[in-house]
C-alpha cells in the first residue's frame, strides 16, 4: 500500500488509496485461535463467552467446570492454557437455542383467553390442541384482535393485519342535546 502511494508520488500523481482498515475480530475468530493454540491472540474479554460455548458439549463439560470455577480467582491467560489443553477441538457447538415462533404466539394469546375464559394455567394448558387449531383459523384470528384490541406488536408476532379504528367526531348539534337537560 505504501509503496503504491510513493510511486504515484514519484509521477507526480495524489493517491486516492485509503488505508486498509483491519478486520474487527469476532467471537469466531477468538475460538478458532484458542482451537489452533494462537492464545495471545485471544481476547480475555470473551473468555467466559467462549467457556459458555464450549460448555455445551458433554466432552467439554468437565473441563468447563474447573475453569468456571476458577474464573474470578487465576490470570485469564492460565485459563486459556487450561482450556486449550482440555477442550476437544473437534467438537462442535450450539452458539444459542433457537426459538420457535408458536410460543410466542401461543404466549401472545394466553393472556387474552385467560382473561376472557376465566382459565387458571392448567385450564390454558388442558385446551392447548384447540388453542393450536384457533391459532391456524386467519379468520376467527382477526375476529379475535378486534375484540381483544391488539396492538401492532401482538398483530405481527400473531401474523395477521393490523387494524386501526377512528373515533367518531361529536358534531356541535349532538353537544347541544346534552345541555338541553
Amino acid at each position: 500500500m505504501k509503496e503504491k502511494k510513493e510511486k504515484a508520488k514519484e509521477f507526480g500523481f495524489q493517491s486516492n488509496l485509503k488505508p486498509e482498515k483491519e478486520k474487527k475480530r469476532t467471537l469466531m475468530d477468538d475460538m478458532n485461535d484458542l482451537r489452533l493454540g494462537n492464545l495471545e491472540k485471544v481476547k480475555s474479554s470473551q473468555i467466559f463467552v467462549l467457556l459458555r460455548w464450549f460448555s455445551g458439549s458433554l466432552k467439554n463439560l468437565e473441563i468447563c467446570s474447573k475453569v468456571a470455577y476458577y474464573f474470578f480467582s487465576i490470570n485469564h491467560d492460565i485459563l486459556k492454557r487450561m482450556l486449550f489443553l482440555g477442550v476437544d477441538k473437534n467438537e462442535t457447538f450450539i452458539k444459542y437455542p433457537k426459538k420457535s415462533k408458536d410460543t410466542d404466539k401461543i404466549k401472545v394469546i394466553k393472556k387474552y383467553l385467560k382473561k376472557y375464559y376465566g382459565w387458571s394455567d392448567r385450564e390454558f394448558y388442558l385446551n392447548i390442541v384447540e388453542v393450536k387449531r384457533f391459532l391456524e383459523n386467519k379468520e376467527k384470528l382477526n375476529e379475535f384482535a378486534i375484540k381483544c384490541a391488539l396492538d401492532k406488536k401482538e398483530s405481527k408476532i400473531l401474523e395477521i393485519e393490523y387494524k386501526t379504528f377512528k373515533k367518531p367526531k361529536v358534531m356541535k348539534d349532538q353537544m347541544d342535546l346534552f345541555s338541553d337537560f
